[in-house]
């Protein structure tokens, strides 16, 4: 490890930065240069020569070199990773104190998704959520719904409220009194072969293209087209170091977590 900062928009943190110094530093594309009559130009871009297709990032989502790390927050630490151990998830990083931050641990639930746990010391996780550039969805794209449900309902206390159970599409949000705190999907028809269950997040955009489009000149790539939803306008992209990460243009301002 190389050391952690914070992202801060407008004075709130909406996440940390851990530096891995076992990962590969980018390549970030340069511009390409515009012609001298390009702002004159009065002619319709070129047409795309193929549509866009879905294309799988190589490896298993956790042997990528970056990934976004989803920690749940607790005051019962010990307790929580002890109920999770017995209800059968591996322990991968023992519970250990950042002094003055918090006390967190990292575990793999039964079906391979990978998740940390947080008990605050003076970092209360994320200021900002729900709102424009910040996080405003986490989900459990599992290869067995069934258990992985069972799991959280198990160890968390999580209680699934069904959105859609079909063969097609299957998926839950989780509630902790009450409250939703995440989304649960049965992701086994689309997840390839050696590919892990894991954690998916989503980031607010204003305009779901523009952001595409700016994500991929500070060197990310989109992965799956903008897709039109029920719940918005969402685009898979990595960014320069592979970290898998989703743009959410809610149809409405009050998309996602929606704490009271």
């Amino acid at each position: 490890m190389g050391g952690y900062r914070n992202f801060v928009f407008n004075g709130r943190r909406v996440a940390g930065l851990v530096h891995d110094e076992t990962v590969a530093e980018p390549v970030i594309p340069e511009p390409a240069p515009k012609s001298e009559s390009s702002s004159e130009s009065n002619e319709e871009p070129d047409a795309p020569t193929a549509a866009p297709v879905f294309v799988e990032p190589e490896g298993p989502i956790e042997t990528r070199n970056g990934t976004w790390q989803v920690y749940i927050c607790t005051t019962e630490i010990d307790t929580w990773v002890e109920n999770a151990v017995a209800e059968g998830a591996a322990l991968l990083s023992p519970i250990a104190t950042m002094e003055g931050i918090a006390t967190t641990a990292v575990i793999a639930d039964p079906v391979g998704g990978k998740v940390g746990l947080w008990q605050p010391i003076a970092h209360t996780g994320y200021r900002r959520y729900n709102e424009l550039s910040a996080l405003t969805w986490s989900e459990h794209h599992s290869t067995d719904y069934a258990k992985s449900t069972a799991f959280f309902g198990a160890a968390f206390g999580w209680k699934p409220y069904s959105m859609a159970d079909t063969d097609e599409f299957r998926y839950a949000q989780a509630l902790l009194n009450g409250q939703i705190v995440a989304g649960l999907t049965d992701a086994a028809k689309y997840l390839p072969v050696g590919y892990d269950s894991y954690w998916a997040v989503y980031f607010s955009v204003a305009k779901a293209d523009e952001a595409v489009a700016r994500a991929e000149e500070l060197g990310g790539v989109l992965i799956k087209p903008i897709e039109d939803t029920a719940f918005g306008l969402i685009a898979d992209i990595t960014d320069p170091w592979g970290a898998p990460l989703k743009l959410h243009q809610a149809p409405q301002p009050t998309m996602g977590f929606r704490p009271n």
